[in-house]
C-alpha cells in the first residue's frame, strides 16, 4: 500500500495502444482505479494531465490523438478524478497546458 502516488504527463496515454497496452477507452481511468485500490486510506495522489488551452473547448469536450494522447475537458476530468477528494487544482494553461490535481483517498 501507498501513502502517495506521483503521476505526471502518463495517464493521458492509457488505453490507446501506443506503447503494446490493450486499446480501452476507459484506460486513463481504468489506471487512476488501480492507483485508488494500491494506496492507503488518507493517501495523497499528485496527478497531472494535459488539458484543452481553450476553456470553452474544456467546458465543451476532449480531444484524443489517435494513438497518442488525450486532452482533457472538465467532463472527462469528472470521471478521472471521481472517488477522491480534491485538495487542490492548479490550472497552468497560462505557461502548459496541464492540471495538476492533489487528490485525497478518503479515510
Amino acid at each position: 500500500m501507498f501513502d502517495v502516488v506521483f503521476s505526471y504527463s502518463s495517464l493521458e496515454h492509457a488505453g490507446l495502444g501506443r506503447y503494446g497496452d490493450p486499446l480501452d477507452p476507459y484506460g486513463d481511468m481504468e489506471s487512476v482505479a488501480q492507483i485508488w485500490c494500491a494506496m492507503r486510506p488518507g493517501g495523497i495522489f499528485f496527478l497531472s494531465l494535459p488539458a484543452l488551452h481553450d476553456l470553452e473547448a474544456r467546458r465543451n469536450g476532449c480531444h484524443i490523438t489517435w494513438n497518442a494522447y488525450r486532452l482533457y475537458g472538465y467532463a472527462r476530468l469528472k470521471h478521472v478524478t471521481a472517488n477522491w477528494q480534491v485538495v487542490d487544482e492548479i490550472d497552468m494553461a497560462d505557461r502548459f497546458p496541464h492540471i495538476i490535481y492533489v487528490l485525497r483517498k478518503s479515510l
